[in-house]
């Protein structure tokens, strides 16, 4: 089986329309990026128990999965109790991720990514493609 490049995204309910939004990205996303021959993966600090009816809510067809007291995203430096999103960040009363998407190969490079510090932008479905097409060329 060959190893495939993974589009990795976090979410958070606690981003609300902002998440709704990420969330409907990243399904219309999803069969462009699969026809290109990459993956996506969902990571949320939605507890198993919920997975279901989030994945419901949003019709979503893509791997989704809970990020257990946010450990990956505190590995990839986007969630930190050090420096807490509600403080900064208006609408938002936890302690959640920021919204970030990651293009990782195969080999663990990261390629390309976004993060969103402000909640004021979007990933671009055209330019996750782009360098996914770059990287499989090579």
């Amino acid at each position: 089986m060959r190893l495939r490049p993974l589009v990795l995204s976090f979410y958070s309910p606690s981003w609300s329309s902002y998440g709704d939004i990420h969330l409907e990205l990243l399904q219309k996303a999803h069969k462009r990026i699969k026809d290109i021959g990459a993956e996506i993966l969902i990571l949320t600090n939605v507890g198993p128990e919920n997975l279901s009816r989030l994945t419901q809510k949003y019709k979503l067809s893509i791997n989704i999965c809970y990020d257990q007291n946010n450990q990956i995203a505190r590995s990839f430096g986007i969630f930190s109790e050090n420096y807490p999103i509600w403080k900064r960040t208006t609408g938002i009363s936890e302690q959640v991720p920021l919204p970030a998407t990651y293009i990782i190969m195969p080999n663990r490079l990261i390629i390309h990514d976004f993060v969103d510090e402000d909640f004021d932008n979007f990933f671009s479905i055209r330019e996750l493609e782009a360098f996914i097409k770059v990287y499989l060329r090579n």
